[in-house]
């Protein structure tokens, strides 16, 4: 037994009251970061702007450490991720428990036949994802799920000379029309297609579980490409299953094991959301500039016209910068655990903006039935009774434990008493359960 608290994300986002003072005084202190044109190369990419530098909004965004790459299939670190989200737009947003299409035209279904599950025949040595959930190379005496098969009544056991059909989910994902990365060049299925070949051929892919059960990602015309799953493998989260597009046109020259030291890719890689990389400087600073050819720019967006990522590791000084107009945000990247009591009066005081939010991520205590010395045996005189063995020790202790206190003193009250592993604003949450 055991109780469980829904955890604070540390994940603090403050804004600044100053962001005014970011406005750049003179036209020369920036004009050095808008080059003229763009040019499709393999050298960092720099986009030009229309607005007039008196206009120029910036905002800084100080970060909890110096990225470590901007490419995904060298495992980002939070700070890199944070950046990332300017150089990329989607292709798919979570928020509210659920997925938003960004770049897609919508997202695909089995109502509306985008997605479905097609029978297919399989044959010892193919790979499949047996009745417990693994990836198997098919043999004699397997259990599977035969096509149909959805309970564990109706499992099969494969046999050599059988003729056996297992179920295939087949996915179908629509790029918006007229998508074009920051230098121009037109955002196609080929740019997703050859991001999944080099996550094949890459060793720290983003999406190595997915990979594992992929039988095939492939181009189904210009703007459309079709994931198909290994037979038995049955994905709730099918419709996120499109790799976001890399740049081939600019990409395809190097291996993939080149890109992960090449600066094309790990420090100025080209995107097609509201910003571009105009400038790293190492242990301090990444300046990224507006993408006029956003897909969204049409709207006004983005907003901000220059966003200026600082690297501040300790939370003392990130709040001390923000206080004194040197970053308008503070980044989820900077450990800010100790400093919520601080950061509470700062909000009161109306000297900052203090929000936090929760995630799904449980505090738990949990409950020993058999005590280690148990390893070996049970032996009479010399081990312990299994004291906790008993359910109503276990409660009896759960009894003793105050969990609104530990709520109201130790997580600052910020969160609520769970009863339940979903979260009460989850879609799916019952009370009465």
């Amino acid at each position: 037994m055991s109780r469980f608290f829904k955890e604070k994300l540390l994940w603090f986002i403050i804004f600044s009251l100053s962001l005014t003072a970011c406005l750049p005084e003179t036209a020369d202190s920036i004009s050095t970061l808008i080059p003229p044109t763009i040019i499709a190369s393999t050298e960092p990419i720099l986009a030009p702007t229309s607005i007039s530098p008196k206009n120029l909004r910036e905002m800084t965004i100080c970060l909890g450490q110096e990225p470590n790459t901007l490419y995904l299939n060298d495992n980002p670190n939070p700070a890199a991720l944070s950046v990332l989200e300017a150089i990329y737009d989607g292709p798919l947003d979570s928020r509210d428990y659920g997925y938003q299409p960004v770049i897609l035209e919508k997202l695909p279904s089995f109502a509306d036949g985008d997605a479905s599950l097609a029978a297919v025949p399989v044959k010892e040595g193919d790979w499949v994802i047996n009745a417990s959930g693994e990836k198997i190379e098919l043999v004699e005496g397997a259990r599977i799920h035969p096509s149909g098969c959805k309970e564990t009544s109706c499992i099969a056991t494969f046999k050599k000379d059988s003729n056996l059909m297992m179920d295939q989910m087949v996915v179908t994902f629509n790029l918006l029309p007229d998508l074009r990365w920051a230098d121009g060049m037109p955002l196609t299925a080929d740019d997703s297609v050859y991001a999944f070949d080099l996550a094949l051929a890459s060793k720290k892919p983003a999406s190595a579980y997915l990979l594992e059960r992929t039988e095939s990602y492939e181009a189904a015309g210009v703007l459309a490409t079709t994931w198909r799953g290994i037979p038995g493998y049955r994905d709730n989260s099918y419709m996120t299953n499109f790799w976001q597009p890399m740049p081939y046109h600019i990409w395809s020259e190097f291996s993939a094991s080149e890109l992960v030291g090449s600066d094309v890719a790990a420090r100025f890689p080209i995107g097609w959301g509201a910003y571009v990389v105009d400038e790293w400087i190492p242990q301090e600073s990444i300046t990224l500039v507006k993408n006029p050819l956003y897909f969204r720019a049409d709207e006004g967006l983005p907003k901000i016209d220059i966003l200026n990522f600082r690297f501040i590791s300790d939370p003392n000084a990130a709040i001390v910068a923000l206080l004194n107009g040197k970053c308008d945000l503070l980044d989820p990247s900077i450990p800010l655990d100790g400093q919520v009591a601080l950061l509470q009066k700062l909000d009161e005081a109306e000297d900052a903006n203090f929000y936090a939010t929760e995630k799904i991520s449980l505090e738990s205590l949990y409950f020993g039935i058999n005590p280690s010395s148990y390893d070996d045996g049970i032996v009479s005189g010399n081990d312990r009774p299994r004291l906790l063995s008993d359910p109503k020790t276990r409660q009896a202790i759960a009894f003793c434990l105050d969990r609104q206190k530990v709520v109201d003193t130790v997580l600052h009250d910020l969160v609520t008493v769970p009863d339940s592993y979903i979260p009460s604003e989850h879609p799916l949450y019952t009370p009465n359960l």
